[in-house]
């Protein structure tokens, strides 16, 4: 039954709120800029995961594909992190 769970919309949808929240506070409460956006980073690339895994059916695609994109999440929440703190 769990399992089950796991896989429904509804738990990708309160596991997309609570990271959207999540990154709310850290936005709004966190105390070192750099932290801050690294740490919405980190949730936004877990939530575009969630989403190509839950709702696009990524899991279904051969294994390089699933590598690419989550290489390819990786690395654009790296290099905007890397961008925000060359701006600093």
């Amino acid at each position: 039954m769990i399992k089950a769970f796991a896989k429904s919309p509804t738990a990708a949808w309160v596991a997309l709120m609570v990271l959207t929240l999540s990154g709310f506070l850290s936005a709004e409460y966190g105390t070192q800029q750099i932290l801050a956006v690294a740490a919405i980073m980190a949730l936004s690339a877990i939530k575009a995961r969630l989403v190509l895994y839950q709702f696009m059916e990524l899991s279904e695609l051969p294994l390089a594909i699933r590598v690419f994109f989550n290489a390819w999440l990786v690395v654009c929440a790296g290099f905007i992190v890397t961008l925000f703190a060359l701006a600093l």
